[in-house]
């Protein structure tokens, strides 16, 4: 080979590793670089699903129902059939979560100061709207919290921006599978997008504060954590069900994931999940639930 031709070859190899992040250079390949709690609540254990494939090795994979899995289908089909949840860890970094997390936390409470009405929230579960997704409400009619700050929207609305991006860049599969092969950092742009009612907003759980079992109805859920497990709260989290144990809660979660902060998790609308209820301190997250159109959808989200 010669040398130009070797300068090209570590060159593409560099800018690849550029896309996933530098950091993953020196570190192994084990579940120690995840970052993530993962929680089995069957006799099965819980895997956590690694490829070669350059969208794989940015974005780790956790499987909903342990003993089901399709190695041969894409990132986008494993989503759009309820197979898998995916998580980006350090997607932003901790000090930016704690300071939106702080200012939400502060908005929350002058809303629990306020008389809560039906479908605004409890008080230990605030759902602060961004500016869009309360102007959506404004005009069907739907009860909903004080929206978000100027300056707090514009962040929440950043984040999303860039996790578009990122799964433009790297999940090219959830555009083709997801989105008719569209570009979801362009339809965010253009405002191309349905959103679920009150979305995307910032849920601020404190101490009881859950949400039921559910199925969002879109093609993509976008959570971010931005309060600590552990730190900032304990219990908490996200369960999942998997596809064939719909209907009545009889059966526990086989899945339950309490990321870092600033971590992206993607799954899809047909996936039963909840809020686990939290024990103590405050759970604060970042959801957007969405499909393609404007029409938004019935569920809650």
């Amino acid at each position: 080979m010669s040398r130009n031709l070797l300068v090209a070859a570590l060159a593409n190899v560099a800018s690849a590793y550029l896309v996933c992040g530098t950091a993953f250079v020196s570190q192994p390949r084990s579940t120690d670089r995840l970052l993530l709690e993962v929680r089995a609540f069957s006799p099965n254990k819980t895997e956590l699903n690694y490829s070669s494939a350059l969208e794989e090795d940015c974005w780790k994979e956790a499987l909903i129902d342990p003993k089901v899995s399709h190695d041969r289908l894409s990132s986008g089909e494993k989503i759009r059939t309820g197979e898998s949840v995916f998580l980006l860890s350090d997607f932003t970094s901790e000090e930016e979560c704690a300071e939106l997390a702080s200012a939400c936390s502060k908005a929350a409470g002058s809303h629990r100061k306020l008389v809560v009405k039906p479908g605004s929230g409890s008080p230990d579960l605030v759902r602060l709207p961004t500016l869009s997704a309360a102007a959506r409400a404004v005009k069907r009619n739907t009860p909903c919290a004080k929206a978000l700050p100027e300056d707090l929207d514009k962040e929440c609305n950043r984040l999303l921006l860039k996790i578009s991006a990122r799964v433009d860049q790297q999940m090219e599969s959830i555009g083709r599978s997801l989105f008719s092969g569209c570009s979801l950092h362009r339809l965010y742009l253009e405002d191309a997008l349905g959103f679920a009612s009150r979305e995307p907003a910032v849920n601020v759980y404190t101490s009881g504060g859950h949400f039921l079992p559910h199925e969002d109805g879109h093609s993509l859920t976008v959570l971010v954590p931005l309060s600590r497990p552990d730190h900032d709260f304990t219990g908490g989290g996200t369960a999942f069900w998997p596809q064939d144990s719909r209907g009545p809660r009889v059966v526990p979660p086989t899945l339950v994931l309490r990321p870092k902060a600033g971590t992206a998790m993607l799954f899809g609308g047909s996936v039963t999940h909840s809020g686990v209820a939290v024990e103590t301190g405050e759970r604060v997250v970042l959801v957007a639930s969405f499909s393609p159109g404007r029409i938004s959808g019935t569920q809650p989200g």
